[in-house]
């Protein structure tokens, strides 16, 4: 896996501000490439700790949301 890739299972931060600390952590549960209806990469993200989803452009990584941890070795 490359150091960016975004794919299912990678576990991320996004921006929550009812959480605590204003991050909740989460894994990519799906990841929309750009296409006919979307000229920007987004994806899904399953937040941990109860049933709840939100979504991301890669645009906002760093502000909205960045990887929680390294890319595993292969």
């Amino acid at each position: 896996m490359a150091a960016e890739e975004l794919v299912a299972g990678r576990r991320v931060w996004v921006t929550e501000p009812d959480a605590p600390t204003g991050r909740s952590l989460g894994r990519i549960a799906s990841v929309n490439q750009p296409g006919y209806l979307s000229d920007a990469t987004g994806f899904v993200v399953l937040l941990e700790g109860g049933n709840r989803v939100v979504t991301r452009s890669v645009v906002g990584r760093g502000v909205t949301w960045d990887f929680a941890e390294p890319p595993k070795s292969p």
